[in-house]
């Protein structure tokens, strides 16, 4: 593998709840690098935040849930 030279940020993530608690991560360091910009993805969720969740994914009918 190639080092590669990228930025990190310090952000905390707010997923909103239509009723209830939303979501929240306390700031978490992420990184910066233009891997999947070609396809239209402006961020991964990685494991570290999904760790904290329940994700069902329906790859048959291209739908996901996200609990928490």
């Amino acid at each position: 593998m190639t080092p590669a030279i990228c930025n990190q940020y310090d952000v905390s993530i707010v997923i909103p709840a239509p009723k209830g608690v939303p979501f929240q991560v306390p700031t978490t360091a992420v990184t910066e690098h233009e891997f999947f910009g070609a396809q239209g993805f402006h961020a991964l969720i990685g494991r570290d935040i999904l760790s904290r969740c329940l994700l069902i994914y329906n790859g048959q009918l291209g739908l996901f849930t996200l609990g928490y």
